[in-house]
């Protein structure tokens, strides 16, 4: 299975520094399901920190619009009644 990241600005809380990060989706979903503190990284100063409230709320943002994204650009599923019919190997 196919690990799937989500990337979103942070800012450095040393420096305001701005940049990508990226965490797994698995991990935010079920942090922002869970209220679990997401850890943020910031690679300027080797700092890690707790995501704060408007963090969360921006990451947040960025998952619905991930989960959105994704939804758009797959495939419409077809129903049985929009499916084609072949014809069978042994014909009568």
């Amino acid at each position: 299975m196919r690990i799937q990241w989500m990337k979103f600005p942070v800012t450095c809380p040393t420096c305001g520094q701005e940049f990508l990060s990226a965490l797994r989706v698995a991990e935010v979903n079920a942090a922002l399901r869970s209220s679990k503190p997401l850890e943020l990284y910031a690679s300027c100063h080797d700092q890690r920190w707790s995501a704060a409230d408007h963090e969360v709320q921006q990451i947040r943002q960025y998952a619905h619009a991930v989960q959105f994204a994704a939804r758009q650009l797959a495939p419409p599923i077809a129903s049985l009644s929009d499916t084609t019919s072949f014809p069978s190997a042994i014909d009568p």
